[in-house]
């Protein structure tokens, strides 16, 4: 699938001591899925797919619109005008910024009673939602599955992340993870009351920052 690590493309990546020759390897590799490809998710789609990572899972039910293209980098005018499902789009154009690396996509939306059945199987999810009820429910997911994933949040002109890992070596165990997990950190906040990108806005810059944020915890937890 891959040319060889020593070759120009990855040069830069694997010259930088902490990620090296193995890194882009691992990268090479790693099986990731971003659920939610909007504003945060494509710029982490953008991320991995330009360093490499080998299996990328993309999830979202919504299709392009012009309200997006403030913030959504990788969308276009013709997607908006074409109202293409968000992940087709995203597809496309990651395809053409790396054709070695494989990209499954899923125009769905997420529940309970799907959310086991697309992220399994994977390393890592990445976070690209932007409501908690649809984070809870990754959370959840996660701690059953015990794979790790990565929070991020980006509201007004302020963002957050948070790494949770639940380790995968005892998945096949009965003893529940003793990681922390977002519940622990949030408690009981009503998940309906909580603003969104939709009801009070967001800037692109600090969507940047948590999406640099989110990928570079990706690239040190298999580097």
């Amino acid at each position: 699938m891959f040319k060889d690590v020593h070759n120009d493309r990855y040069s830069r990546l694997a010259r930088f001591h902490k990620i090296g020759n193995a890194g882009v390897e691992a990268f090479q590799a790693a099986k990731v899925v971003i659920l939610g490809c909007g504003a945060l998710g494509s710029q982490h789609a953008e991320t991995l797919t330009r360093a490499g990572f080998g299996f990328i899972t993309l999830i979202d039910r919504d299709f392009v619109e012009s309200s997006n293209l403030q913030r959504q980098t990788l969308f276009t005018e013709s997607d908006a005008e074409k109202a293409l499902p968000k992940v087709i789009a995203l597809r496309n154009h990651l395809a053409q910024i790396n054709s070695s690396i494989e990209i499954q996509t899923h125009i769905a939306d997420v529940s309970s009673d799907n959310i086991e059945s697309l992220i399994a199987g994977h390393d890592l999810l990445l976070d690209g939602t932007d409501n908690l009820a649809l984070r809870m429910l990754i959370n959840d997911a996660c701690y059953k599955l015990k794979m790790p994933w990565i929070f991020g949040s980006a509201l007004e002109s302020y963002g957050m992340s948070f790494n949770f890992n639940f380790p995968a070596k005892d998945l096949d165990s009965n003893v529940p993870s003793q990681e922390p997990c977002l519940r622990c950190l949030l408690g009981s906040l009503p998940l309906e009351s909580q603003d969104t990108c939709s009801s009070v806005g967001v800037i692109q810059p600090i969507l940047q920052m948590i999406s640099s944020v989110q990928t570079s915890e990706a690239m040190k937890f298999f580097a």
